[in-house]
């Protein structure tokens, strides 16, 4: 769980067989023990959380579930007190041996020197003298700064001149990188060192924000060893478990998408008097789809297409499984034959034409028949169809006709308004909705004619578009809920505009769920 949460640069640093030193750069609440942590249960073998900063019982307070199996084979080495303290007068002992064998690096530099290594709290410095190559380990030290003055303060007497940060520092990374394990040193330091030059790798914790929301990123800064696949990472604290997101890619168009099922009564959201979306990270941010109630989805033109879509094919699905009626209007970029694709495995092929009515723009007649021969029996009409003519299963909107079997069907959704639902491109509910009334609409005509058609009629309708458009404007008064979908370095986030919530990331779904909203908190 934890490792494929950790950016794939960390990864292959984990999987190294020879010693490799990680310095995380974070602020306070950056999640910098979060990430310690993450690292620590995601490796093999030993693993040694050195606390310094924090007691070691307030730590697991804080990160409840070390308690569980995650996290009971973290051993935590609490220096906190010794630290915090005073340090009495150094008792010399023996130095850090210099561990040879296959893998590792010569041991040509001198030893980490003797005081320096006994100004090292106790418990630290045995389990340096501990460590072999025989069981693989690694070493968090939380925090790098709390060690480092504790060490100075101990060197500081007897010495002419005292000894920096930076020089202990340097004689420390130089004895590490001759022991045989991992050291993930975390750094309270926001601003580059000369530590930094030290290390194998290097990462920084930081916030900044998109359209105003809080956002938390992970920067690799340097990996030796490891090809960077990303620069940055976007990542969550979310439930105390640090887990990052890659670049959002769009799923394959041919796949089948299968809603999850809606939960039992006692465990649905408190909003739950409408459709359900398909899919319960929706349903728990949002809520569910009320009746006669417009959702409106502003998604930038920047964003890919597929992002949308992401979300709004498992309503669809959940409403034609349910034994409801969808109508169905898809961004011109997409062909209905794609749209059966989707949903093929929702019901039979027999119902699916009675419960699902797919709208398309004028198509040319060639490109239609291929459409229809694709979709046959769903498109159960004759062939040669022309620009603005209809068949069973797929109807060609026009400005100029108004579709009698549209018009039937949408007759029969209003029978049944709690399991009807209407999915559409913005451009594409506009010419529907001429359509029907013979004659263009403007943008201030298109709420009134959508209220008096859909709405009043008790059905839910989902329209997605660009929040720039006039027509999408013109529509924010009526609606019930208003999400917006936007890409950032990669990465497709949704959020909440009325009601508020937090930025959500957009990921595939895992399991049962088609997708998954991360909070990313």
């Amino acid at each position: 769980m934890f490792l494929e949460h950790l950016p794939l640069e960390l990864r292959e640093f984990l999987s190294m067989p020879s010693t490799r030193t990680l310095l995380v750069h974070g602020g306070p609440g950056s999640g910098r023990t979060s990430l310690g942590l993450a690292l620590a249960v995601a490796s093999p073998g030993r693993k040694v959380f050195f606390s310094g900063r924090n007691p070691a019982q307030e730590v697991r307070r804080q990160f409840g579930w070390l308690a569980g199996p995650a996290g009971r084979d973290v051993e935590f080495l609490d220096e906190s007190e010794a630290l915090l303290s005073r340090p009495q007068h150094l008792r010399l002992g023996p130095t850090l041996p210099r561990p040879a064998g296959p893998g590792r690096r010569p041991s040509t530099p001198p030893p980490l020197p003797t005081k320096v290594q006994e100004a090292l709290p106790q418990g630290l410095r045995e389990l340096l003298l501990r460590t072999n190559e025989a069981t693989p380990t690694i070493v968090v030290l939380d925090s790098l700064e709390a060690l480092l003055e504790h060490v100075q303060r101990g060197l500081s007497r007897g010495l002419s001149r005292p000894l920096g940060r930076e020089d202990i520092a340097a004689m420390l990374l130089q004895g590490l990188s001759r022991t045989p394990a991992h050291f993930v040193l975390l750094s309270e330091s926001t601003a580059p060192d000369q530590t930094d030059y030290l290390v194998d790798g290097l990462v920084t914790l930081d916030e900044r924000s998109v359209e105003g929301l809080p956002l938390r990123l992970l920067t690799v800064q340097k990996m030796r060893g490891a090809q960077r696949s990303h620069f940055r990472y976007p990542f969550t604290l979310d439930g105390g478990m640090f887990r990052t997101l890659s670049p959002w890619a769009p799923p394959p168009l041919s796949r089948v998408v299968l809603p999850e099922p809606e939960p039992a009564s006692a465990a649905s959201p408190a909003n739950s008097d409408g459709l359900w979306p398909g899919c319960r990270g929706y349903a728990d941010f949002f809520g569910t789809l009320a009746p006669g109630r417009l959702t409106i989805i502003d998604q930038e033109s920047t964003c890919p297409a597929e992002a949308g879509e992401t979300m709004i094919y498992p309503m669809v699905a959940h409403v034609l499984g349910q034994g409801g009626q969808a109508l169905f209007i898809p961004p011109p970029v997409t062909s209905p034959t794609e749209v059966w694709e989707m949903l093929q495995s929702t019901v039979p092929r027999e119902r699916l034409v009675e419960q699902l009515k797919i709208v398309v723009g004028k198509l040319e007649p060639a490109l239609l028949d291929d459409h229809l021969s694709a979709l046959t029996p769903l498109a159960a009409g004759p062939s040669g169809l022309g620009a603005g003519e209809e068949s069973e299963g797929v109807l060609v909107g026009g400005r100029t006709r108004s579709p009698s079997t549209l018009r039937r069907f949408l007759g029969s959704m209003a029978e049944r308004p709690s399991t009807s639902l209407v999915v559409a491109e913005l451009a594409g509910i506009e010419s529907l909705l001429s359509s029907l009334e013979g004659t263009p609409l403007s943008s201030g005509d298109l709420p009134v004619v959508l209220r008096r058609v859909l709405l009043r009629r008790g059905m839910h309708a989902v329209i997605l578009g660009d929040g720039n458009d006039s027509r999408f404007r013109a529509l924010r008064p009526i609606a019930h809920r208003e999400l917006s979908v936007r890409l950032h370095e990669g990465q497709v986030y949704v959020y909440g505009v009325r009601p508020r919530t937090l930025l959500l990331g957009l990921s595939h779904g895992t399991g049962i769920s088609p997708y998954e909203l991360i909070r990313m908190a």
